[in-house]
């Protein structure tokens, strides 16, 4: 248990609760011997599952479950996003359906973490199936993100994004390790990242101000990303006109009439390549539409965001 001693104890109370006969405040704790002990066995049979994980020097241990049959396992995508699965929960998501789900099906997990003796229990949830299974098609959708090789993935798992939030190493060309000194990660970052993707809520500010801490840097006079700058040169294209037909959402191509950068062909292609895509024209424009002809650029989109 993360942060917690040997003999730590699971107790309701903030307070310190332990003496030799234990008596104190225990009139919160409502339980019997046997079901104390029948809960302090559930509670170590779920933890050391295989639907659980820890991470070095994080704070938290989760464990999760599904009350209800089901053969598809988001929880397992979020820590290690297979494309085939990642890719048949986004069909299942788009379809509003999931007959593999029951509708009685209901996803919990839980948070615990130490201090010293006692076990505390950071976050509860109980929601159903379906709920979740959205929540964490929007998670993988979010941080979706081109590979820099042609196999490379999409998604990243929970264990690689914990990592990333460390101090990179630039003589070893990779993050510092979990857990290792001088790392400088905060110790709630997998609980964070958890809670994100579970209840689809955004990223805490803490943790996007250490992100910038870390991962910003002054350089030649100015800011710039905290990366190698030569990984650009080794980056390979990607086609990205093959994944055009994967946008299923409405999309409006809004072009300028004098607009060199997007010519009428290839404007016409990329409406072609979008399923439920529509290419509008601003006569008299060029490229900055936006500030050379805004008022008709606002009438231009006003219909089409209120279908």
């Amino acid at each position: 248990m993360p942060g917690a001693s040997n003999d730590a104890a699971l107790v309701s109370v903030n307070e310190r609760v332990f003496g030799y006969d234990l008596t104190t405040k225990l009139e919160h704790t409502p339980l019997c011997l046997a079901c104390g002990e029948a809960m302090s066995a559930g509670l170590h049979a779920i933890l050391e599952s295989a639907q659980s994980a820890s991470y070095g020097d994080q704070d938290t241990r989760l464990a999760w479950w599904v009350a209800g049959p089901t053969s598809l396992d988001a929880m397992r995508m979020v820590n290690n996003p297979d494309p085939t699965d990642v890719e048949l929960l986004f069909d299942a998501v788009r379809a509003g359906e999931d007959p593999r789900v029951i509708d009685s099906a209901v996803f919990c997990s839980l948070s615990v973490g130490g201090n010293v003796a006692r076990v505390m229990v950071r976050d509860w949830v109980e929601m159903p199936l379906r709920s979740f299974n959205k929540n964490v098609a929007a998670w993988l959708r979010d941080q979706q993100i081109a590979p820099r090789r042609r196999d490379g993935r999409w998604q990243h798992g929970l264990f690689a994004l914990v990592l990333a939030t460390g101090r990179w190493q630039p003589d070893r060309r990779r993050y510092a390790e979990i857990g290792a000194k001088g790392a400088d990660r905060p110790a709630d970052v997998m609980r964070d990242l958890l809670r994100a993707a579970i209840r689809n809520v955004p990223i805490p500010p803490a943790l996007l101000a250490h992100l910038a801490r870390v991962g910003i840097i002054e350089r030649d006079g100015g800011w710039v990303y905290r990366f190698d700058p030569s990984s650009n040169h080794r980056r390979e294209p990607v086609e990205t006109w093959d994944l055009l037909s994967r946008i299923r959402a409405p999309a409006l191509i809004v072009r300028a009439e004098k607009s060199p950068v997007l010519p009428p062909p290839l404007a016409e292609q990329l409406c072609a390549g979008l399923p439920r895509a529509e290419l509008v024209e601003i006569a008299g424009a060029y490229h900055h539409l936006t500030l050379d002809a805004p008022a008709a650029v606002v009438k231009a989109i006003e219909p089409f965001l209120t279908r």
